[in-house]
């Protein structure tokens, strides 16, 4: 998807962040059968800088992995959701064509895509309340795809109907469906990661999926940390498809992530995240006893969590930054999605600081985006991620602007707004 704006600083100049993108040496690679048993098996096997494959297919998991190593989990390519489209079409097999959103998107032809229906959110009026989500959609190969004009010859489909507003998606080779359930609670997740100080531990290439006929569902990615300061968890090209069954899709106790390259879709669902960072045990104390770490200030990268080049659709919650969290957005699409966040009134501690870059929000209806740009002068803050809308009856979401600002309510009683510069807005307390 395109970015817009200015960069502020990049992973090559935080030389932490590079640094960690270099795998150990000597690593032995070991091949799965995509089963939980087997990743469990071959994790107690490997050593730190190993590295468990999954092949391509659909696999379902109902017991936890927890990996407690500094290996990779790689799938064999997770696909990902690459843009959107407009077009009234009807649901049915044969030639289709959509104009595409924008120009330039990654599709070739004999390509194999998914154009779904993006949900409608509950509550806005309108047809596309129903179906809900991504259960409608046409599948098949690209026969041409030439400026925004893509043509498709559909050979599978689900649902019925003719809609308006799709989101375009290449297919995923490795799937994990999470089916397991662990009681609604959500520091469990499918795949509990406890970090090492021996290294990071690296997850890519694979599709996770909420099995809807499961309730209180797992989240898929669950990170905790043994300590402040630990080498990153890295988690790149996955697609996260969620709904009202789970919890988060990643849930953090730590700030020590770096998450990108990676889809995230919900069915407007309301109980979703997609990724939560609430850190109260004692690891996560010393955010609130030392000095903020905004900017350059974090020179090697090693003390925000970071979220850069994801796409998020229909969230209520795309992001809600909580207790101890340090957290950077950096060229983000939030798509007919929220932002929340927690301070100290609303939870036992509250978020250290959070900071956006280059991020742009998209929202379907003139209300919501009018009422963002309205909350923002009010406040005197001005607009530093691209805003745009397009007018349809989707009235009802939350403004992603209207939420963040939300966290400014302790700030601004007590005189807080640290500062605003570049292309970034700072927040923090």
């Amino acid at each position: 998807m395109r970015r817009i704006g200015t960069l502020f600083f990049t992973l090559s100049t935080l030389g932490g962040l590079s640094g960690l993108l270099a795998p150990l040496s000597g690593a032995a690679v070991y091949h799965s059968d995509g089963s939980a048993a087997k990743v469990k098996a071959l994790h107690n096997a490997a050593l730190d800088g190993d590295t468990i494959t999954l092949p391509a297919g659909t696999f379902t998991w109902s017991t936890p992995v927890t990996i407690w190593k500094a290996i990779k989990l790689q799938g064999a390519g997770s696909g990902r959701i690459i843009g959107n489209t407009k077009s009234s079409v009807t649901v049915g097999t044969g030639s289709k064509t959509f104009t595409t959103t924008r120009s330039g998107l990654p599709i070739t032809a004999g390509q194999v895509l998914r154009v779904a229906k993006m949900p409608h959110p509950p509550g806005g009026g309108g047809s596309e309340s129903n179906p809900p989500a991504r259960g409608t959609y046409m599948e098949g190969t690209v026969t041409s795809y030439s400026g925004t004009t893509l043509v498709m010859n559909v050979t599978t489909m689900q649902g019925s109907g003719t809609w308006t507003f799709w989101w375009i998606a290449t297919q995923p080779a490795t799937t994990i469906v999470n089916n397991y359930s662990n009681g609604g609670k959500p520091s469990v997740s499918l795949v509990q990661i406890n970090q090492s100080l021996a290294g990071s531990t690296e997850i890519s290439g694979i599709r996770f999926l909420a099995n809807p006929a499961t309730t209180n569902r797992s989240g898929f990615i669950g990170l905790s940390s043994i300590g402040y300061l630990t080498p990153k968890t890295k988690i790149h090209d996955c697609w996260f498809q969620s709904d009202g069954g789970g919890a988060a899709a990643i849930f953090a106790e730590t700030n020590q992530g770096l998450v990108w390259n990676c889809s995230f879709d919900d069915t407007f669902s309301q109980a979703a995240a997609a990724i939560t960072l609430k850190w109260e045990d004692a690891n996560g104390a010393p955010s609130w006893t030392t000095n903020s770490t905004m900017g350059a200030d974090d020179t090697n990268g090693a003390t925000n969590f970071y979220i850069e080049d994801c796409d998020f659709h229909a969230y209520l919650v795309a992001a809600d930054p909580d207790s101890n969290s340090r957290i950077v957005f950096r060229h983000n699409v939030f798509d007919n999605s929220g932002l929340s966040s927690h301070g100290a009134d609303t939870g036992p501690i509250g978020m250290r600081h959070v900071e956006l870059y280059d991020n742009e929000l998209i929202f379907e209806g003139q209300h919501s985006i009018e009422r963002s740009k309205h909350e923002a002068k009010s406040r005197g803050i001005p607009m530093l991620d691209k805003l745009s809308c397009s007018s349809s009856s989707r009235s009802g979401i939350r403004p992603w602007s209207g939420v963040s600002f939300a966290l400014l309510r302790r700030e601004l009683r007590a005189a807080r707004l640290l500062h605003v510069f570049g292309t970034g807005l700072h927040l923090g307390q």
